[in-house]
Parts: C-alpha cells; structure tokens; sequence
C-alpha cells in the first residue's frame, strides 16, 4: 500500500467519523427514537458507536504503519535520511 493510498483511506475514515459527530442532522436523527440496542438508548449507542469506530481506525493505521516499518521503534538513529 502506497503513501497516498494510506492517507486517502484512513483520512476519509477519519472525515466520515467528525462528520458523523459533527453533522448536526445526523445526531438529531437518532435522537428521536426510543429503540434500545445492547441496553442503550438509540442515541448513546449513535455517540459509543462513533467512539468503537475511531478506536478501530486507529488501531488500524498502527497496524498499517508497523507493516510499513513506519514507527520510530523501528527506525534505525544511525541510518541518513535518504
């Protein structure tokens, strides 16, 4: 997987989550119901949703970026940059 392709991916993911929190439309139309998931309301379950979804994207990228040998746990301190 390409730079690009890594950025294009997890920063869309990254948008459609602010956007699914920031997006006022979207909120208030899980906001009106009384249905109950996994003992939550339709509307907390919306919030814990979004919360579940950024943790697994972040994991995601980490996973990703050790594949990539992007970490700094992986970078030798004596290689020149290139």
């Amino acid at each position: 997987m390409s730079e690009r392709t890594k950025n294009v991916i997890f920063g869309s993911w990254y948008l459609l989550l602010v956007l699914m929190v920031t997006c006022p439309p979207l909120y208030l139309a899980f906001s009106g119901g009384t249905p109950v998931i996994i003992g939550l309301p339709l509307s907390v379950f919306y919030m814990v949703l979004n919360g579940a979804l950024s943790i697994l994207m972040v994991w995601a990228l980490w996973i990703v970026e050790s594949i990539r040998g992007e970490h700094e746990l992986f970078h030798d301190p004596e290689a020149k940059a290139v």
